[in-house]
């Protein structure tokens, strides 16, 4: 050790040139804008893909919906050949909910974010949140499959839909800000 410090000491003073610094700056710039182009670039591109697979998501969910509303409609005249009229609640078919469940799970899929831990209070309340939702939807689809025609569980899963789907565009929504 002492031999290193007596080396170190004895040895000159390097001298940089002005011209060399400033090549060395104008490098070291050039670096730090290409680093900054290329994050922003896959930064913009992660957003797109967010964006699309929400779209997307939002057009499934919108189509099974729709699909789930249609086939419990039936005619008037089939209804009356049919035989005596059955009392049933309004209200998509348990296979029809199972799908917009996981349509909603894709969702939440598009606003995970690569880091592990969320950024702020607000947005561990909102994740947090649409666990629940996904819990009470979950609960909701067991006892639709035990009882399809419990009124109570249709109505918790088209109000825990609706808010999940509202807390997931938020979430989204403040990410991509």
């Amino acid at each position: 050790m002492r031999r290193s410090l007596a080396f170190v000491s004895e040895a000159q003073d390097l001298q940089v040139s002005c011209s060399m610094s400033v090549q060395l700056n104008l490098a070291v710039k050039e670096q730090l804008k290409a680093a900054r182009k290329h994050r922003n670039r896959r930064r913009s591109m992660v957003a797109l893909a967010k964006g699309l697979a929400y779209a997307a998501g939002l057009v499934l969910v919108a189509a099974v919906c729709y699909t789930a509303a249609l086939s419990d409609q039936t005619p008037a005249r089939a209804r009356s050949a049919a035989g005596p009229a059955r009392v049933t609640v309004a209200g998509p078919s348990p296979e029809a909910i199972r799908k917009a469940a996981a349509e909603i799970e894709a969702l939440a899929a598009a606003v995970t974010y690569p880091v592990q831990r969320p950024g702020s209070l607000w947005e561990r309340e909102c994740r947090r949140a649409v666990r629940t939702f996904n819990d009470d939807l979950g609960a909701a689809a067991a006892a639709l499959e035990r009882n399809p025609g419990c009124a109570r569980a249709r109505s918790l899963i088209q109000t825990s839909m609706k808010r999940q789907a509202d807390t997931l565009r938020t979430l989204y929504v403040e990410r991509t800000l």
